[in-house]
């Protein structure tokens, strides 16, 4: 890499809007989730900014990443957000006209990985919600938290759905959740 790929690659870096360089380094922090976990291929990204600025790949209208699980191949789709804090409505999450493509263009079962506070690289609070669980473009923090996640932690398939995994296998994700459903059945709780 000469002198003038590394003052091209500034410069193309200094020319992106704000909130495009925060949903890109958001993007490399899920991605580094997933990667983390050793469980998950990368099937599908969408371009970058600037690739889009000089001839717009229509693939980049869909979710920003496809993976697929190695053990049982089954795919899924992530949305990245991050946004810096909530309003006082909630947080607003995508625009309207987002949205509506969204609603038209997506699966139902898309994660919509939405990232609040701190840094684009280190969220304060991680949000997994499928993108059917999204009702309005802007949701309140309430609806949001039955979806809260520890930022951090790698991502694992655990009954079909996206859990983050905490160093366990999935044999003992399913032991422990067997375990602690008989604790309820015989604590009565």
């Amino acid at each position: 890499m000469g002198l003038s790929d590394i003052i091209g690659a500034a410069l193309r870096e200094a020319t992106k809007p704000g909130r495009v360089r925060a949903g890109e380094r958001f993007e490399e922090y899920i991605l580094s989730l997933f990667a983390a976990s050793r469980s998950w291929e990368l099937l599908r990204r969408t371009q970058g900014y600037h690739a889009n600025l000089q001839m717009y790949e229509t693939a980049s209208a869909g979710p920003d990443f496809t993976f697929r699980h190695r053990r049982n191949g089954r795919t899924v789709d992530v949305e990245c957000k991050y946004r810096t804090g909530a309003g006082s409505r909630g947080i607003a999450w995508c625009t309207d006209t987002q949205y509506r493509r969204y609603l038209k263009d997506y699966d139902p079962d898309t994660y919509v990985m939405i990232g609040v506070g701190g840094t684009a690289s280190s969220p304060a609070a991680l949000y997994l919600p499928l993108l059917s669980n999204l009702k309005a473009p802007t949701m309140p923090l309430a609806a949001l938290t039955p979806y809260s996640a520890r930022p951090g932690r790698c991502f694992e398939l655990y009954r079909g759905r996206l859990r983050q995994y905490d160093g366990r296998t999935s044999a003992q994700l399913l032991r422990a959740a067997r375990l602690d459903y008989y604790k309820r059945m015989l604590l009565g709780s």
